[in-house]
């Protein structure tokens, strides 16, 4: 069964470390707006600058005059990129926390307006997600589960967000996690591990699971098409009874997902109801909270058709 947190029965847990907050990035009028104020606030103390100099090394008519208004406006210009700008940004922040959930969900519980907060401060999301199993008979009664996952990581920000790939199993399913990578253009970002470079250790608060990081990145802006593609996958293997499911947990909002599976002739396997299913594929065009999961399972085919046979009588 699945444990706090999002640690699944037999599968892997994704996660984005770090404390999530700040709000989704803006659109064009912000930016807009953004480069306006850069560009008085800067004309302010440029120009406040030069009215002191002058002031200063000029002799003319209303010197003391032009010096107070130069003082004035880089005074403001000061202002307006230290103590102003923080205190409003403070005061939106703090403001946007405490109404925006109370806005949505004025008469919800107050644990489901907190969690529409925790939503609203989402930084980092996840999309495309893949998960494919590969089935293949072990020893009497067994099961090699090889199951290889991959997603996309998009940062909603504008400004860099720490992230940092994380599995999480049932200890006493003895996984072998065999890959950890993250291919992108940035090169910084870039790293493919095999199980000779994964250190997975048992969780210090939770003594029945295992768990491994991937290195610590940091992911750019890349919410617009043409932003930088940061692609995460993992590979894990796991002998089990040929009778049995796997859960994956979701560690935070993801966008699409799609299962696929490889299995021998006699084992059937099979995925939760997807708005597209094909021939072992199934494919969900949905959204996925945190600790929200995916429930597959496989049988023997005999075991199938003999339950079936059973309930029919």
């Amino acid at each position: 069964m699945s444990v706090a947190r999002g640690v699944p029965h037999s599968g892997v847990y994704l996660a984005a470390l770090g404390k999530v907050n700040s709000p989704v990035a803006q659109g064009g009028d912000t930016m807009t707006r953004e480069t306006g104020f850069w560009l008085i606030t800067i004309t302010a103390l440029a120009l406040g600058c030069f009215c002191i100099f002058a002031s200063f090394h000029w002799g003319f008519q209303g010197q003391e005059l032009v010096r107070s208004f130069g003082e004035a406006l880089f005074i403001a210009g000061f202002i307006a990129i230290t103590v102003d700008r923080y205190m409003k940004w403070k005061m939106l922040h703090e403001v946007s926390e405490d109404v925006s959930k109370f806005l949505i969900g004025w008469q919800l519980p107050q644990q489901m307006q907190d969690r529409i907060s925790h939503l609203l401060r989402t930084e980092l999301i996840r999309k495309n997600l893949t998960i494919h199993y590969s089935l293949t008979h072990g020893e009497q009664g067994r099961l090699n589960v090889e199951a290889r996952l991959s997603w996309d990581i998009v940062n909603l920000t504008r400004r860099p967000v720490k992230y940092r790939q994380y599995v999480a199993f049932e200890k006493h399913h003895q996984p072998k996690i065999t890959r950890l990578e993250c291919s992108s253009d940035d090169s910084a970002a870039s790293y493919n591990w095999t199980d000779a470079e994964i250190d997975a250790k048992t969780k210090k608060d939770e003594a029945g699971v295992i768990e491994a990081y991937g290195k610590v990145i940091k992911i750019k802006p890349n919410a617009k098409v043409d932003g930088v593609r940061y692609l995460l996958s993992g590979t894990w293997s796991v002998n089990f009874p040929d009778e049995y499911s796997d859960i994956f947990s979701f560690a935070g909002p993801t966008i699409e997902a799609v299962i696929t599976a490889t299995y021998p002739s006699d084992i059937e396997f099979i995925a939760p109801p997807a708005d597209i299913t094909t021939a072992n594929r199934w494919e969900y065009n949905q959204l996925f909270l945190e600790n929200e999961h995916i429930h597959v399972r496989w049988f023997k085919k005999n075991s199938v058709t003999q339950q079936l046979s059973t309930r029919n009588r």
